[in-house]
């Protein structure tokens, strides 16, 4: 069984309105609930936020987001340009995360 437990609105909503850490609660989580995949929601290109991010910036994410505890990682585009998946898939494979598009 997995659960999504992160994603864009959860980290934005952490940032912005509640002053807390979200990669902190995601940490947590993955101690409580150790042997139960996590799952996290990706926005493609744009990671967690609204706008596209360099590659560099992607990469650097799903690396961090993995070491936090995200085990399974989906992904969308918000406009179906299946472009905007190729470097979090690539990121996700090399971190040894599961894909789920």
């Amino acid at each position: 069984m997995v659960r999504e437990v992160w994603g864009g609105a959860t980290f934005d909503v952490m940032t912005r309105f509640s002053n807390e850490d979200p990669r902190e609660r995601l940490r947590i989580l993955k101690k409580l609930t150790s042997r139960m995949p996590l799952q996290m929601l990706l926005r493609g290109q744009d990671v967690a936020g609204y706008i596209n991010c360099c590659d560099g910036v992607v990469t650097a994410f799903v690396d961090h987001a993995a070491d936090c505890g995200s085990d399974v990682l989906s992904l969308f585009d918000a406009v179906k340009d299946e472009r905007n998946l190729e470097t979090p898939f690539k990121a996700i494979g090399d971190c040894s995360g599961l894909i789920q598009g």
